[in-house]
């Protein structure tokens, strides 16, 4: 999200900056912070369900899914060996 670190970088009023593994305070005392804004927009409710149609199956498809493991049948050599039903080739 390069837009975003711009943006905040901006905010700050401060450089863009590589996090390093060390904890560094770039920001020294009386440093002035820029003009707030928002980072991200705000993702209208009409939106939520044309994307929702659009890349999502149908509401709630997926918790059903997910709730409900598959059962897995055994066939005849499964069921009369069980030391091979463990073993899929």
């Amino acid at each position: 999200m390069p837009i975003t670190s711009a943006s905040i970088a901006r905010q700050l009023n401060a450089p863009e900056r590589i996090i390093t593994d060390t904890f560094e305070l770039e920001l020294g005392a009386g440093h002035v912070i820029a003009q707030a804004e928002y980072l991200f927009t705000r993702i209208d409710e009409k939106k939520i369900d044309e994307w929702r149609a659009k890349f999502s199956g149908a509401p709630g498809e997926a918790d059903a899914k997910d709730s409900k493991p598959k059962k897995v049948k055994k066939s005849k050599k499964d069921k009369a060996n069980p030391a091979t039903s463990a073993v899929s080739s």
